[in-house]
């Protein structure tokens, strides 16, 4: 399949020409990308026979800290049921593009949209919208399991119940350890239960940086195996090149103009 080779730049999108280790993932309906980010691949432009309930739009941007380029005039769409990988060596920039997709950083040129149902969502509802997890964050460690979910979920604005924090836990392989301080916690098992309140409301947008660093084989396949059960659109940040296979793009970081 015939394919045009994007420029090399900072912030740089890749196709892959078909849809590889998808077992934990589902079927794609709609994906687009322009610019710096490639062209549309006619294989999964042969599948965009539905319109998206959630599509994730990065227009023209670019960031830059002092004479460092983030990321250059990168264009992407990213609608439910897709992923992208965002890759590349360390301090190349991809928890500072990840951030910026979550709206925590802003760029310094072009704009990042959330759509629902071909509504764009406003910037202050958007966290109703998206799950996001990364290193940075922080849970309560005086607080249980269970308090701490609860907090998510209130932060989100609205309330679930034990059944429901429990069939979480269960499924992050931390069943029974709802009313321990996470201050007991492992490392690994912090970083499940932030997954675990992540995925509380069902994002429409999940965010992962370094969605596996911290975690051992089962952790790991819990994880992919929790992606599995859901439809949301999917950006995961890593240096991880099995993980990265598993999207069907790559904008790759800390790659210079030529």
């Amino acid at each position: 399949m015939a394919q045009t080779r994007p420029r090399r730049t900072s912030g740089t999108l890749s196709h892959y020409p078909r849809r590889r280790n998808f077992d934990w993932y589902h079927a794609p309906d709609h994906l687009n990308c322009t610019g710096y980010c490639g062209q549309l691949s006619r294989h999964y432009a042969s599948l965009m026979t539905s319109p998206p309930t959630f599509t994730l739009r990065v227009d023209n941007v670019s960031k830059s800290f002092g004479r460092r380029i983030i990321c250059r005039s990168v264009t992407l769409d990213l609608a439910t049921g897709h992923s992208i990988a965002v890759v590349g060596p360390n301090g190349s920039g991809k928890s500072t593009f990840v951030k910026m997709l979550a709206g925590l950083i802003r760029p310094d040129q072009g704009a990042v949209v959330y759509n629902a149902n071909g509504a764009e969502i406003k910037p202050e509802e958007r966290y109703r919208h998206l799950g996001f997890v990364s290193p940075d964050l922080a849970l309560y460690e005086e607080l249980t399991g269970y308090e701490n979910l609860k907090f998510a979920a209130e932060v989100l604005g609205f309330s679930a119940s034990k059944r429901e924090f429990d069939l979480l836990l269960d499924e992050f392989g931390l069943a029974g350890r709802g009313e321990d301080y996470v201050g007991t916690y492992s490392s690994g098992m912090k970083h499940r239960l932030k997954l675990a309140a992540a995925l509380l409301k069902n994002p429409s947008l999940l965010l992962l940086d370094e969605p596996t660093v911290m975690l051992d084989e089962d952790g790991t396949g819990r994880v992919w195996s929790a992606l599995g059960r859901r439809r949301l659109a999917l950006v995961i940040a890593t240096n991880d090149p099995e993980e990265a296979d598993r999207a069907e793009m790559k904008v790759v970081m800390g790659v210079s103009g030529a």
